[in-house]
């Protein structure tokens, strides 16, 4: 059977232009004779719709897009992703659907059974599981189809759909997906739906958009399996893509090692790239201070926006090393970039004479500077109609290592979900065949620079060691014993550092999202009280 694949990248809310996307590859598939085209889950409304899916007004202009995608659908089947408005009266009124169109007209739906309400899903809150399967056919092979969760096996489900599919003696298996990436995701993905293959004894089309909605990043590589569970096809990652291909063929597929850092780069910058797309915005304006969190948001907002559409601040006092203005100056000129310089000190002086603070210096004064350098860089971003962006990471999060409504704003994270150790992993990475980065800036002990001879680590532990506790509790959920087996530091220090950080979520409750790029974010999923007396 001839079927076309399309990985869309779907933005949330905007009807208009996902049925323009979804009508054209109709038309695309039509034209190179394909009998079937399949778009990702939830590929007109774009994942997640979140509450946009409360109000009936969005829902009924939904529907009516259902109707115009199905008007086109003649000579072709065509299989996408939607809302769905459920005529029983009892449960919720909606359903996450995949919608089945041909000759003009939808002729059926399939409704997710499986909805997940773990990590960043919480998909109970809007849709009723479907109970039903959805079978038919094409040319005389049969057609059955699941959507995203229904084809991961889990604990949490005692039934499983997936299992009941293989009565019907399929040809092939249609998945729609919007399965959100991180690093860890890609081996997860690939022994489900391999799982699914045997499950159901068919050959699998796993469909999965492609994007960045918000804080979420989809990686599509979207794919065929073979009945033996083998890849033959695989979109593209982290772009859009589109594939005609016959399910009889037997293409080899190799499968290439995954680099990390490779793969971070590109989610990353697809990231910056469709949220300045995806709401209307040009021009993003960072504060380039010398320090490596700083270079790295720099050479991927670049990277994403073109250089021409970022604006580099340096603001330095007189804690300000040479050093950090010569690194700063030569990543802008490295990068081609506008820059700008304001120095603080005439300001930060003349608010420690307002308030009175004399030669009493404490970290009051260190919040000052950092407070001072935000309300400039807002000021320039109000300038340019831009948008400011933080520099912040995870281990600085972690344990409240910033200022709120100083260095911690910002119109979202683009490092918040990356570990110190990890910022110089990607760093190293970018530099691996020119130097773009200093490589002082790499190698120099890190420093807030807030006064003179600061070190990060008179406030942290060392970075690999605070790195390390903090993959292991957060990410890996792991207990305190195996913490303690792993890192071989004290019980009461590994237990004093967790306190510490969950002492912080006041703080990490009012910072901008981070892009999720790790299985547990702290603006993604994790939902930790701000006020609690639990202590580790």
């Amino acid at each position: 059977m001839r079927i076309a694949i399309a990985q869309l990248n779907s933005t949330v809310g905007d009807l208009a232009g996902n049925v323009k996307k979804i009508i054209a590859l109709i038309a695309l598939a039509k034209k190179d004779k394909a009998a079937l085209i399949v778009f990702p889950e939830l590929s007109l409304t774009g994942y997640p719709p979140e509450d946009l899916l409360e109000s009936e007004d969005f829902v009924n202009d939904v529907e009516k897009m259902v109707l115009k995608i199905a008007k086109v659908c003649k000579g072709i089947i065509c299989i996408f992703g939607s809302v769905r408005k459920r005529a029983e009266k009892r449960g919720k009124p909606i359903a996450n659907s995949a919608i089945v169109c041909k000759n003009g007209q939808v002729i059926g739906y399939y409704d997710k059974q499986l909805l997940p309400t773990y990590g960043i899903f919480d998909e109970r809150r809007y849709f009723e599981p479907g109970t039903e399967p959805f079978v038919f056919d094409i040319d005389n092979q049969t057609i059955v189809l699941s959507i995203c969760e229904d084809m991961w096996p889990s604990f949490q489900y005692p039934n499983h759909p997936l299992r009941d599919l293989k009565k019907f003696n399929p040809d092939l298996h249609i998945n729609l997906s919007a399965s959100p990436f991180d690093i860890t995701k890609d081996k997860k993905r690939i022994k489900a739906c391999q799982d699914a293959v045997r499950l159901v004894g068919c050959p699998l089309v796993y469909c999965n958009q492609v994007g960045a909605n918000d804080g979420l990043i989809f990686d599509g590589k979207s794919a065929i399996f073979d009945k033996s569970g083998k890849t033959t096809f695989q979109l593209k990652a982290f772009e859009e893509d589109f594939l005609i291909t016959d399910t009889s063929n037997k293409a080899k597929f190799i499968q290439k090692d995954i680099v990390v850092e490779e793969e971070l780069f590109k989610a990353l910058t697809m990231a910056i790239k469709d949220y300045f797309k995806k709401s209307s915005n040009k021009i993003a304006v960072i504060g380039l201070s010398g320090g490596i969190d700083s270079a790295l948001v720099v050479c991927l907002t670049a990277a994403a926006l073109g250089s021409e559409n970022v604006i580099a601040v340096f603001l330095p006092s007189n804690h300000t090393s040479k050093e950090s203005m010569r690194d700063a100056a030569l990543m802008a000129k490295r990068l081609n970039i506008q820059t700008r310089e304001i120095h603080i000190e005439k300001s930060y002086q003349a608010l420690r004479k307002e308030l009175k603070r004399g030669l009493n210096f404490s970290v009051v004064d260190e919040n000052i500077q950092s407070r001072l350098r935000t309300l400039m860089l807002m000021a320039i971003a109000n300038e340019n109609n831009a948008l400011q962006i933080n520099t912040g990471n995870k281990s600085e999060l972690a344990l409240g290592y910033c200022t709120l409504y100083g260095d911690t704003t910002g119109a979202f994270s683009v490092i918040g979900d990356l570990t110190k150790r990890r910022v110089y992993a990607l760093a190293r990475w970018i530099n691996r065949h020119r130097e773009i980065i200093p490589q002082y800036t790499i190698d120099r002990e890190p420093s807030a620079e807030l006064k003179d001879n600061q070190k990060d680590t008179d406030s942290l532990p060392p970075y690999d060691l605070l790195d390390e506790i903090i993959e292991m509790s957060i990410e890996k959920k792991s207990t305190i014993a195996q913490i303690v087996a792993k890192t071989k530091q004290t019980e009461s220090f590994i237990r004093e550092t967790l306190n510490k950080i969950d002492k912080q979520e006041y703080k990490r409750r009012q910072v901008p999202f981070s892009f999720r790029v790790t299985e547990h974010a702290f603006s993604h999923g994790r939902r930790f009280p701000v006020v609690q007396q639990w202590k580790r």
